[in-house]
């Protein structure tokens, strides 16, 4: 669990110095039309900016792999690996918000809050 959240705000502290908001949601993850996540991860989102980033859980036991930034002010999306520090972001494209969802032609990144 600590090694989660260090991992998910190292990431989060990259893309902004500003504070953020952690909470446990539902998310759902398309890229190239393939679904890469669907059920629980963890969001943090800007306090300032309303930018957002998703850690999607496996489907097995263990960490996030990956993490999903959206940047809310231009709509750009990046794709980091971070069980690897020193991988390359994937750009998803300039994604437009549609209620939880922000989409494009070839990417979709819905997250919102775990209902208690």
């Amino acid at each position: 669990m600590i090694y989660r959240f260090l991992t998910a705000m190292t990431f989060v502290c990259v893309a902004s110095t500003a504070s953020a908001d952690a909470y446990f949601g539902t998310c759902h993850v398309e890229i190239d039309n393939a679904t890469i996540a669907q059920g629980s991860c963890d969001v943090f989102v800007d306090e300032d900016t309303g930018d957002f980033t998703v850690y999607p859980y496996p489907a097995e036991e263990g960490d996030p792999e990956y993490g999903i930034a959206v940047y809310v002010g231009t709509g750009e999306a990046i794709l980091k690996e971070v069980s690897n520090p020193d991988s390359d972001e994937r750009p998803l494209g300039t994604l437009t918000q549609d209620a939880h969802c922000w989409t494009n032609d070839t990417a979709r990144v819905c997250a919102q809050a775990a209902e208690d």
